[in-house]
């Protein structure tokens, strides 16, 4: 989680990071619209993209 977060600031933020499960879901900050959900995929620091809505 604290990978995800600060891949997100690096890039100027605007995302939140929520653990859920047995993964994480982004949310956009401002309007809390899911963006993604992430799972980690046990390889490593890879994830596997459960569903990602193609903005932004």
């Amino acid at each position: 989680m604290k990978r995800i977060e600060g891949f997100n600031q690096a890039r100027g933020g605007g995302v939140i990071v929520r653990k859920a499960a047995r993964g994480y879901t982004l949310l956009r900050e401002r309007t809390g619209t899911p963006i993604a959900r992430l799972r980690p995929s046990g390889n490593g620091d890879t994830v596997q993209v459960l569903w990602w809505n193609g903005e932004r």
